[in-house]
C-alpha cells in the first residue's frame, strides 16, 4: 500500500509522458527506501501505472479514431 500510496502523489499533476518514465527506483527512494523483502512491491507499483497509462492510451487512440470516422 506504501507504494501504492506514494506512486500516487509522486506523479499526481504529472503529465502521462513524464509519469512513464518514473522507475521502480524513483519510488523506492521516494520511500526512503524498502525492507529487502519487499522490494518486488515498487516493481508492481510502477508496472501496474505503466499498464494503466497504456490502456488510458489505447482508449485515447479508439476516441480520436471514432471521431474521424464519424466527422
Amino acid at each position: 500500500m506504501a507504494c501504492g500510496s506514494m506512486l500516487t502523489q509522486m506523479i499526481t499533476g504529472m503529465a502521462a509522458e513524464k509519469a512513464e518514465w518514473v522507475l521502480p527506483k524513483d519510488l523506492i527512494n521516494a520511500l526512503g527506501g524498502l525492507p529487502e523483502e519487499h522490494m518486488h512491491c515498487a516493481g508492481l507499483a510502477i508496472s501496474t501505472l505503466q499498464n494503466a497509462l497504456f490502456n488510458w492510451r489505447m482508449e485515447q487512440m479508439e476516441e480520436d479514431e471514432g471521431k474521424r470516422d464519424a466527422g
